[in-house]
């Protein structure tokens, strides 16, 4: 066997074993609205504290991929103390474990003032990321920019997203992450606080069925909630802190497989003790 063969049966063995780790199982968790400060409306955080300690805990227990948070880390938009409480204990999840972050309407305000973005993003980085993971495409955007009709900025970050879905076509999956749902019972729902303008919730369901994604993850509502537009499921993740549901505040642990995503909401004090792939 010559030595050219053996290199390039060595590039084929690299390329096998590289497309069966591309293609093994993973989990990650997506929670949403740690939110500190609500529980006594910005007077005190000692709860969420508490509360956010026991999910960071079980989140270096369980080891997953990566964790989103969709926004809402706290109560009152620009209060230093409540943005520091946040980062220090989600700082302590272990560094082999990325976070990333959206922002919500907590973070920048309703309408999205210059100074609150530019807050957001000297603590916690830009208010968009696009990451990929074995053959998976994370895409996390601003939904603030589009409830406030901020429209150079909405704008700008349309085009963004678009380019990064047009670039994610070969990807296995293609995941969105925002904190407002585009709607929470139906499409063509009125306009309310929990989702977005109806004037433009429609090009952005007609842009992730264009790019063929599946799932979007958001929060906001507190509450849990799976609705659905064509082919994209929406998935609305309950308050890690705070629920207005009758059911309990918590986290989503989502698995992925190559031909399928399985996802199911838990209490943090009902975690398994490990996730079964």
């Amino acid at each position: 066997m010559t030595k050219r063969t053996n290199f390039y049966l060595l590039i084929i063995l690299i390329l096998v074993v590289s497309g069966c780790r591309q293609s093994e199982p993973y989990f990650f968790i997506h929670l949403s609205d740690p939110q500190f400060g609500m529980i006594e409306n910005n007077g005190e955080f000692s709860q969420e504290t508490k509360m956010v300690e026991e999910a960071v805990a079980a989140i270096n227990r369980l080891n997953p991929a990566f964790v989103v948070i969709t926004g809402d880390m706290i109560h009152n938009d620009g209060d230093l103390a409540q943005i520091e409480e946040c980062k220090r204990l989600f700082g302590q999840v272990h560094k082999s474990i990325p976070v990333y972050y959206t922002p919500g309407n907590h973070d920048v305000g309703l309408m999205a003032p210059d100074d609150l973005l530019a807050l957001y993003q000297t603590h916690f980085g830009s208010d968009r990321f696009s990451v990929l993971y074995k053959n998976t495409r994370l895409i996390g955007f601003n939904s603030v920019l589009i409830w406030a009709k901020r429209d150079a900025l909405e704008n700008e970050q349309y085009q963004w997203l678009e380019d990064e879905l047009k670039k994610s076509a070969k990807n296995t999956h293609r995941f969105v992450f925002a904190h407002h749902p585009p709607f929470v019972q139906t499409i063509d729902e009125p306009d309310k606080y929990q989702n977005l303008p109806s004037d433009r919730r429609g090009k952005y369901i007609d842009l992730f069925n264009k790019y063929n994604v599946r799932y979007m993850f958001a929060g906001h509502a507190h509450r849990n909630g799976i609705v659905h537009a064509e082919n994209l499921t929406v998935i609305i993740t309950n308050g890690l802190c705070v629920s207005h549901s009758h059911e309990p505040p918590g986290l989503r642990i989502v698995k992925v497989y190559p031909d399928r995503v399985t996802h199911e909401f838990y209490a943090v004090d009902a975690l398994p003790a490990k996730i079964e792939l």
